[in-house]
């Protein structure tokens, strides 16, 4: 378990895929940034989500036209491959 931080470089990005589990945990996020994963999809609205969101694997993020965020953070989750 660690932080990881997503520096947003451009309106819209992916992220390398990886087998992992990323919590945000970013506050005051803009209306309409969308974060879209393997297993789930946040598309932010006037109210910020009441629940942890999840995503797994690959991510893909939007940002709207004239939002100001630099960065995303999130604690990551990589599990550990067992080996016999």
């Amino acid at each position: 378990m660690d932080f990881y931080t997503l520096l947003l470089l451009e309106n819209e990005q992916i992220t390398p895929a990886n087998r992992g589990w990323h919590f945000l945990v970013s506050g005051e996020l803009p209306n309409g940034l969308e974060i879209i994963s393997e297993t789930h999809a946040l598309k932010v609205g006037t109210t910020a989500p009441a629940t942890l969101q999840e995503f797994t694997g690959q991510m893909l993020v939007k940002l709207p036209e004239g939002a100001v965020l630099d960065r995303l953070d999130f604690i990551r989750i990589i599990p550990k491959s067992s080996v016999a």
